[in-house]
């Protein structure tokens, strides 16, 4: 069968990819070896946030009743279930979504650079797009040890987990989980959670964790595991004992290669394939999107790839990516979001803060809305902007094109924005710099 363009990995970056295509007029294939959706839809980022909005429903409808003194009589793990059933329903989602694209499934070999073999099926092609991602990797063979695909896979909650990291997923997983009810216990070799985001932006999600009893083990590691038929129990570096049902290892990945790959003369490590500045490998009609390609590893970052290298096949344009004003998320019950430099970044540096409270807006004050806005500046230049509040993620869309553009503080006050909602949250930010309220 002959097409156009073949894609092999269906996760973020290679379903874009090729619903951008068929947007072309392309005929597409999509070859996956495992589920429709990779790490991004089907067993990582989405799953997580599905987990989350579930509980934080969950939450919100307990303290409505809690306010008007009833008793919300509604079983956790019932509430659990739901969210482990929407991402079952995924796969499902994903087919619909990638209508019009021929689906494969199985293990890929390159037999040269224009064919592929997919069991019985020799494929061919003008382009070839590798999106295979990266997988977990799992620093023990005890059948406890687990990574985030078994976590999410798993239809009852457990009552306690282990989990080892103190990165972006670890707290993800540890704040929802906890709101679940679980006890989790953090193993984190680091002396804080999220070294490199600002204190001010981790208090909400301390106090959460704190609140749900998370307990942390800091500049510790494990050195001794032992498994039995229900649990497993870890020694630490420092001696602690600890006991849950699983050991979850976060942030350690590997490179998900495509067989033939390396004989074709690609350039491969153990983390990425290498490429030029348009995504292109050394043989010119094979490209890498998404994680494969070892760029930020983010999955907003392997959406934008697939539009940008459809782009550059189909419509002749150079693959131009605006990392510097990467946007990016924290999601835990309340998110921290956030563009450009942050405090941290800024260190020894001559900048501003201003900061607002979300209450002290219109919105934020009708939404009875929890946390808080700043921008950092200098010389009327934006250099940062973090929200910490109930989906933050949602006002950082705007936010990277004003980044994108240069915003300045200037353009902000010229700008109109919709009253009252939270996006004034910008305007309010530039009067308080007028003064230099902090």
């Amino acid at each position: 069968m002959k097409y156009d363009v073949i894609v092999i990995g269906s996760g973020i970056a290679g379903a874009t990819f090729a619903k951008a295509c068929r947007q072309y007029g392309k005929k597409v294939a999509v070859v996956e070896k495992e589920k429709l959706g990779g790490t991004a839809i089907a067993t990582g980022c989405l799953p997580v946030k599905i987990h989350k909005d579930n509980v934080v429903g969950f939450l919100k409808a307990r303290d409505l009743a809690d306010s008007y003194h009833r008793t919300l009589d509604i079983d956790i793990q019932d509430v659990y279930e739901r969210g482990y059933n929407r991402i079952a329903e995924l796969q499902d989602f994903m087919k619909r979504d990638l209508d019009g694209i021929d689906l494969y499934f199985g293990d890929g070999v390159l037999l040269d650079q224009n064919t592929l073999k997919v069991g019985s099926h020799n494929l061919t092609t003008d382009h070839f797009i590798i999106a295979t991602g990266t997988s977990p990797v799992i620093p023990n063979n005890a059948r406890r040890a687990i990574s985030h695909r078994e976590l999410m896979g798993l239809k009852k909650l457990p009552k306690d987990l282990i989990i080892v990291g103190g990165g972006v997923e670890a707290v993800e997983i540890a704040d929802i989980y906890a709101a679940y009810g679980v006890q989790v216990r953090m193993v984190v070799r680091e002396e804080e959670i999220l070294q490199e985001t600002d204190q001010d932006l981790k208090q909400y999600l301390m106090k959460s964790l704190e609140q749900n009893q998370v307990e942390f083990y800091y500049g510790d590691d494990i050195v001794h595991t032992i498994e039995e038929q229900d649990s497993i129990h870890i020694t630490t570096a420092k001696g602690h004992k600890i006991r849950g049902e699983y050991l979850l290892y976060t942030s350690i990945r590997s490179l998900n290669k495509v067989d033939g790959l390396m004989d074709l003369g690609v350039i491969c490590d153990e983390h990425k394939i290498h490429i030029d500045g348009n995504l292109r490998t050394s043989v010119d009609n094979i490209y890498v999107i998404g994680d494969a390609n070892g760029i930020l590893g983010m999955a907003h970052v392997a959406y934008s790839q697939g539009i940008a290298v459809a782009k550059h096949l189909y419509a002749g344009k150079e693959v131009e990516m605006a990392y510097a004003t990467l946007p990016r998320s924290i999601f835990g019950l309340k998110e921290i979001s956030g563009i450009g430099k942050s405090e941290k970044d800024l260190k020894g540096q001559d900048y501003k803060v201003c900061k607002i409270n979300l209450r002290d807006l219109y919105r934020g004050y009708g939404k009875d809305l929890d946390g808080f806005a700043k921008i950092l500046h200098h010389d009327g230049k934006l250099l940062g902007y973090w929200v910490v509040s109930d989906y933050s993620s949602d006002l950082m869309a705007d936010s990277a094109l004003w980044f994108d553009q240069g915003c300045t503080l200037e353009k902000i006050s010229k700008s109109l924005f919709i009253n009252p909602s939270l996006s004034e949250v910008l305007p309010e930010l530039y009067l308080k710099s007028i003064k230099g309220d902090e």
